[in-house]
């Protein structure tokens, strides 16, 4: 009979293939929803970004496909632009996140943009959710966000380099050797050491005067004047022995 039906009104056909599709598009509604969950109800800090993307990306080609042809009257339901709407607005959201999770982000960072959003909240506490950063409309602030991790990088690279500059200066040393077996001894300063010392004190009036620098201004002026008192005590050692090596004879 349901072959019968069909030969006789074609439009049995098709809307047997629409209810098809119709369930296939509220199924991939349910697969988005589920993947929601998933990522809204994890601590933020314990989002895979990357993973994240690829998912989010791949199910949208998918929605996108349906929505062509040989399919093309699925993309004029509204269950189906709702749902592309739904992954739009997300994938617009995706560079947000990505500069929420930017690991060069410190507690100022974060005390700026409570200021801005004018709500607390502890971005290191399990409460902060994906669901939270939708709650707090931080969306609504992505200039701010973009550049509050733009100026955590060039902050970060500051950090870093001061960490360097230590852990270079804790390993090297200023050579002391015997001076012609007659119980003297002589300091030797290399071309490395000297070359340390100039990159460095060259890299920290650099950083300086960055706008970047308030953070950092006490270790950048303990640097400065450390690296400077380190110049200036080599340079009179090595005067003082020049002079002591011309008179030895």
């Amino acid at each position: 009979y349901t072959t019968l039906f069909r030969s006789v009104d074609p439009t049995i056909a098709q809307t047997e293939g629409d209810l098809d599709l119709l369930e296939a598009v509220w199924g991939l509604m349910r697969e988005w929803a589920k993947m929601w969950d998933v990522w809204k109800f994890g601590t933020f800090a314990g989002i895979d970004i990357d993973d994240m993307e690829m998912q989010a990306g791949a199910f949208y080609k998918r929605i996108l496909k349906m929505g062509k042809k040989p399919t093309e009257r699925v993309a004029t339901w509204g269950v189906w632009s709702t749902m592309k709407d739904i992954v739009d607005e997300f994938k617009v959201s995706l560079p947000m996140i990505v500069d929420l999770k930017n690991p060069a982000l410190r507690q100022r960072h974060w005390d700026e943009l409570i200021e801005k959003v004018g709500q607390p909240f502890d971005p290191t506490s399990d409460d902060f959710t994906l669901e939270k950063v939708f709650d707090l409309k931080l969306p609504k602030y992505v200039d701010d966000i973009s550049t509050l991790s733009a100026n955590a990088n060039k902050e970060m690279a500051i950090e870093t380099a001061l960490v360097d500059i230590e852990a270079a200066w804790k390993e090297i040393e200023i050579s002391v050797a015997e001076y012609k077996n007659l119980g003297h001894h002589r300091m030797s300063a290399g071309d490395e050491l000297f070359q340390q010392l100039e990159d460095n004190q060259v890299g920290i009036s650099t950083m300086k005067a960055t706008r970047f620098a308030a953070a950092f201004r006490e270790g950048l002026d303990y640097w400065e004047k450390a690296l400077s008192l380190v110049s200036e005590v080599i340079e009179q050692g090595m005067n003082v022995q020049r002079q002591w090596m011309y008179l030895e004879n």
